[in-house]
């Protein structure tokens, strides 16, 4: 069996190729409303991230486009990312000053938007997300300045911290991995009573302006520390935190499974709005592809009329 890393590499230059004809629509024109769409990207996903973002765009309208350069895009990746989306920001993954919360594991993209939503209703749009569909209920998120998450699994919802830590409990006596082991105890945290939470993904969430999330990012983080000690340095404790922080805002939004869906087994099914295609079983059975290549019709279709 050819190792995960070739595959995936094989799977992504087909897929890419497959995709080139995002390259033949037409630019995108960055504008401060006070929404911005925020992405952390890497090399290999430029061309699937523009498929991303001018889908997501062409639903919600002028907005501002930031992304966070993990440190592998080239010059050439800038002036294509330039020549598509008139008026992009860039940030440099080292320039993002983590303080005490560790580096690594998109903690860099949690805090930058944490700190950009300080002045904007911000976005956070993975590369593998296509949208197909009118996103009403993100609109009416953005309009409300209300915080939303794209669901984990059909059945998430926001549920009090004792009803998050006692289903985790029920799933796993001993977890090893950082997301159960910090949701089984979220429920001895001070003030649990108070407290939220969703089996979300960051892979598509909204954060509201003026939420003010660091100071509880950074309690939220210390607190897990202390408790699950070098467990929490792994990968998938931002992925905690994110949907921690996105609970405990005022009225948060679980997006309807039934539109907005992750695509992994066992079904593979797919929403009617938008689907994340995540790295795991992203090529599987052709539907990334066919979504990807739906999306680029759609943005020339919506041009032409």
């Amino acid at each position: 069996m050819l190792p995960y890393t070739w595959v995936r590499t094989a799977n992504t230059f087909v897929h890419n190729r497959c995709i080139a004809a995002i390259r033949d629509t037409p630019r995108v024109q960055a504008m401060d409303t006070g929404l911005m769409l925020f992405s952390m990207l890497r090399h290999s996903d430029v061309l699937m991230y523009l498929v991303a973002i001018k889908s997501v765009y062409s639903r919600l309208g002028p907005c501002l486009i930031t992304v966070l350069d993990d440190g592998s895009l080239t010059k050439t990746d800038r002036e294509l990312l330039r020549e598509h989306l008139s008026g992009i920001r860039f940030l440099h993954i080292s320039a993002v000053n983590t303080e005490s919360f560790q580096k690594g594991g998109t903690w860099e993209r949690l805090l930058s938007v944490i700190n950009l939503s300080d002045d904007y209703y911000v976005i956070q749009v993975d590369a593998d997300i296509v949208a197909l569909g009118s996103l009403d209920e993100v609109l009416g998120c953005i309009r409300g300045n209300r915080a939303f998450t794209l669901a984990g699994n059909p059945a998430a919802a926001v549920e009090t911290a004792e009803e998050t830590s006692a289903r985790v409990r029920n799933l796993w006596t001993s977890p090893d991995s950082v997301q159960p082991a910090a949701e089984s105890i979220l429920d001895q945290m001070p003030d649990a009573a108070k407290l939220r939470y969703i089996w979300g993904t960051s892979a598509f969430t909204g954060f509201p302006r003026g939420s003010g999330g660091r100071k509880k990012a950074y309690g939220f983080s210390e607190w897990m520390r202390g408790r699950l000690g070098p467990l929490w340095e792994t990968w998938g404790s931002e992925q905690v935190t994110s949907n921690f922080l996105i609970a405990n805002c005022p009225d948060p939004l679980v997006l309807p499974w039934q539109k907005y869906q992750c695509y992994e087994p066992p079904d593979y099914s797919v929403g009617t709005e938008l689907n994340h295609f995540y790295g795991t079983y992203r090529f599987v059975g052709g539907a990334y592809r066919m979504h990807s290549r739906r999306a680029i019709s759609m943005l020339r279709d919506r041009t032409a009329a």
